[in-house]
């Protein structure tokens, strides 16, 4: 799926809809802390972190209030809201779905649902667009955007970011994935072509010295970060999912129209919940409760 860069002006497309005219809001809680941002159709943004040593159930509604308030707007003066709907936390994504869901019900305006490893993938392309002269080359380049999923897993998804003079185009290669952890790693590293299903014949594959590695989700691939090794790939530091970015993609698929009724905004967790599959388990290795308690 091909979607705007946040560095495309969208100053020409607010007539489109009445919806565009005014700021949304946006919620990040992918992760332990929530993040909140206001858009506005002129570009501005306005951007809220929480304390990251507490979790986002106690801060995500103070973080809104503040927000609104310091910007002199009050919930009814926004036009939809976006929101990180997955991977990520199970708690978090729960807590920041239904904070928009409800917000959105009570004031009868859209969601929009955002992929928190697509931000990531938004933020490294405006990275490496103001960057130095070497990383605005016009190649285009490959970015793996991962969260830790924990259980020597990883959230993971891939793409393609073709740059220009004005613009860069963001590409989903590879939809996010529940991933192996060192499988990961050992493909990366040697160029393996476990993930060659993520590349449509139409897309010719940049260098492998084009390859990104970005996300929290690197912590746990040491391999990939040591400092002594020249792999050929680079990994930006610093980049995780963030309400700005929320915003910003936020704001360009309300153009698109690419909005969801609250009502049918859901979150997208890739694998049940440690309850859940404790669950699943026990029903799998239970005796037959029909041979237990056989019928008279």
């Amino acid at each position: 799926m091909k979607l705007l860069s946040p560095l495309q002006d969208l100053s020409e497309k607010t007539t489109r809809s009445q919806l565009t005219v005014g700021p949304i809001l946006a919620l990040e809680t992918s992760g332990k802390s929530a993040s909140v941002a206001i858009a506005w159709p002129d570009g501005r943004v306005a951007s809220l972190e929480t304390d990251p040593s507490i979790g986002s159930a106690r801060t995500l509604a103070p973080a809104i209030a503040a927000i609104l308030s310091s910007n002199e707007l009050t919930a009814a003066d926004l036009v939809a809201i976006a929101v990180t709907v997955g991977p990520g936390s199970f708690t978090g994504l729960r807590v920041g779905v239904a904070t928009a869901k409800s917000m959105a019900y009570a004031l009868r305006i859209p969601t929009i649902a955002v992929d928190s490893l697509e931000t990531m993938a938004f933020e490294t392309a405006l990275r490496l667009a103001s960057g130095s002269s070497d990383q605005k080359s016009l190649s285009p380049y490959l970015v793996w955007t991962v969260l830790d999923a924990y259980r020597g897993e990883l959230f993971a998804a891939l793409w393609l970011i073709n740059p220009s003079e004005t613009d860069s185009q963001v590409t989903e290669i590879a939809t996010s994935q529940l991933v192996d952890s060192t499988a990961w790693t050992d493909a990366i590293l040697t160029g393996n072509d476990a993930f060659s299903i993520a590349f449509p014949e139409k897309i010719e594959m940049p260098e492998r010295r084009r390859l990104v590695l970005v996300g929290p989700g690197l912590t746990r691939c040491p391999r990939l970060l040591d400092p002594a090794a020249d792999y050929g790939f680079t990994t930006p530091t610093g980049i995780a999912p963030r309400a700005t970015m929320v915003a910003a993609i936020g704001r360009r698929k309300l153009m698109l129209d690419q909005t969801i009724n609250a009502f049918h905004l859901m979150p997208v967790y890739l694998r049940e919940s440690a309850a859940e599959e404790k669950l699943s388990k026990s029903r799998t290795t239970s005796p037959d409760s029909s041979k237990m308690n056989p019928s008279c």
